[in-house]
């Protein structure tokens, strides 16, 4: 157990773990240790990582504890008003935490390098301490955790692949020492992965992830041995490597047809707690059905039918939201997006997305529109003509 004022958490900066030398090192060493690979991973100086930004490593841990987010919430339903936490880091409700078997935090501890749960308190000079005691389960496992498995489409795209870089290149090595691949759960998954949703099965299959091999972390354990790979997702705290996380998208071949202009569509959602009213959203269909638009309600394909339209297109357009985000499986031919967003609701990941793949990127914003994630939103029609006029410049660039 961990105990509140008795196993202060201390702090551990990369550079303080001994160093291995290779894969075997790292899979075979008996203390925690970590091992750099070539100097091409990116890096976004993350707390606690004080190696060289460009640095690509593994670390390895021997009965490390990992607690999911939810474990702690339950255990403190008022994180928000406990704990002092760290400059550089943001107390979060969504943040699992990660411990080495010494108490000890390091970069990889919080949940996308910068999200820290108010069940720890910052206590000064590199010392946090838990508010209660953590009971945690001994599990005689070897795994690589490969961070969050999330029941979110668009999260999944931009956080499942953050740490596959390591899986992709280790696989044959992996399995045949017989490592399980553990993830933190988001959205309300559980341990069962027989009850994965079919799009989030689909998606692991892509990846070439073994579902008889994964293990979802519901409470907290200890495992005899976990490799946990550098994050390098872009996006959601990231600056992580564009290359190693592109990667895990160019899995599969699909043939290629003529280019196509398709419109990604947000109405048929059985629930959108931010969509556009019905009746804007129809007049809006209706003007890119005239421009040659193709009205493409992707949650009625499988992920193969979604990638093969996504890799066959010249042109997307769409309201903001996670279906803008199939881009990532864009073809190495030139894409471009054209996506209509509220004020409130105009986050840069698409912008992102579009700049890393090489496409180009367009964007309309209705002011005073949207809530955040909350709320429904229209298009005032003295907006209508202008976004008419801005898409049609598009076309013709």
């Amino acid at each position: 157990m961990i105990f509140t004022g008795y196993n202060l958490i201390n702090e551990k900066y990369l550079t303080e773990f001994l160093q291995a030398n290779d894969f075997w090192g790292l899979v075979e060493e008996e203390y925690d240790c970590i091992w750099t690979l070539e100097d091409i991973g990116g890096g976004d100086g993350n707390y606690l990582n004080d190696l060289d930004r460009e640095s690509l490593y593994a670390l390895s841990l021997n009965d490390a504890v990992f607690i999911p987010s939810e474990y702690l919430n339950n255990k403190n339903r008022c994180f928000k008003k406990n704990g002092r936490s760290r400059e550089g880091l943001r107390v979060s409700s969504h943040a699992n935490s990660i411990v080495t078997s010494k108490f000890e935090f390091f970069s990889d501890s919080f949940t996308r390098h910068r999200l820290v749960n108010g069940f720890f308190d910052f206590l000064g000079g590199r010392k946090w301490a838990p508010l209660e005691e953590i009971p945690f389960e001994c599990v005689e496992e070897n795994v690589v955790f490969l961070g969050l498995l999330c029941n979110h489409f668009g999260h999944a795209l931009v956080d499942l692949p953050a740490r596959l870089w390591f899986f992709r290149r280790f696989l044959p090595e992996l399995l045949k020492l017989k490592f399980k691949f553990a993830f933190f759960p988001t959205h309300g998954l559980t341990s069962e992965t027989d009850k994965l949703p079919e799009w989030l099965n689909s998606l692991c299959v892509f990846f070439d992830i073994p579902l008889d091999k994964v293990l979802i972390i519901d409470r907290p354990v200890s495992f005899k041995r976990a490799i946990i790979p550098k994050r390098v997702s872009p996006y959601l705290g990231g600056g992580g490597d564009f290359k190693l996380f592109k990667d895990a998208f160019n899995g599969g071949e699909f043939p290629r047809k003529s280019s196509a202009k398709i419109f990604l569509s947000r109405s048929g959602l059985r629930s959108d707690a931010r969509s556009l009213n019905e009746q804007d959203q129809k007049r809006l269909e209706e003007f890119f059905v005239r421009q040659g638009f193709c009205i493409i309600h992707s949650q009625d394909f499988d992920l193969k039918t979604q990638i093969h339209l996504i890799r066959n297109a010249s042109h997307i357009a769409g309201l903001a939201g996670s279906q803008l985000h199939l881009a990532l499986f864009c073809s190495g031919q030139k894409i471009k997006m054209f996506k209509i967003a509220p004020e409130g609701f105009n986050l840069p990941i698409d912008r992102m997305i579009m700049r890393l793949v090489g496409g180009e990127y367009s964007q309309f914003v209705v002011k005073g529109q949207g809530d955040g994630h909350r709320s429904e939103w229209n298009i005032p029609e003295q907006y209508f003509s202008d976004l008419e006029s801005k898409v049609l410049q598009w076309l013709q660039l």
